[in-house]
C-alpha cells in the first residue's frame, strides 16, 4: 500500500510530498508541536503516543511521520520513503512508478546474488 502526503498551499503550482511503503499512523507539520519544550536533539513529540495530523502551512514547518512497523523474528522488512517536489495531478504517478521500480531492482539484485552464491 502506498501513502502519500503532501502540502496543501494553493497558490504554488508544484507541492512537496513524501510517499511512504507503510501506513501512516500519524503526522505533524508543525515544528512548534513537534520539538515543544524541548529541543531539535530530543523534541516532545517523540513522547508522545500520536502526532496532531496538522499541516504547517503559513508556521515554521517541518515533517514528522510516526509509522508502525512490525518485523516478525528474524524477517526483515522493507520501508521505502520518496521526498519529491510535483505537480499534484502527479504525485500519486510518481510515486507508484518509483516504488514499482524499487521492487524491481530488488527483485534483479536477489537474483544476481542468488547466481553467485549458489
Amino acid at each position: 500500500m502506498l501513502w502519500i502526503l503532501y502540502e496543501k498551499e494553493i497558490y504554488k503550482s508544484k507541492k512537496n510530498f513524501v510517499c511512504f511503503s507503510e501506513n501512516i499512523n500519524s503526522y505533524t507539520g508543525d515544528k512548534e508541536f513537534f520539538i515543544g519544550n524541548k529541543s531539535i536533539y530530543m523534541p516532545e513529540a517523540i513522547d508522545f503516543v500520536q502526532l496532531d495530523n496538522k499541516d504547517s502551512m503559513y508556521k515554521d514547518s517541518c515533517l514528522a511521520v510516526q509509522i508502525n512497523v512490525e518485523i516478525d523474528i528474524y524477517r526483515e522488512k522493507e520501508l521505502v520513503i520518496l521526498l519529491g517536489k510535483e505537480n499534484e495531478e502527479d504525485i500519486a504517478n510518481i510515486c507508484n512508478k518509483y516504488f514499482q521500480k524499487t521492487n524491481d531492482e530488488l527483485e534483479i539484485i536477489k537474483k544476481e546474488w542468488g547466481t553467485k552464491l549458489s
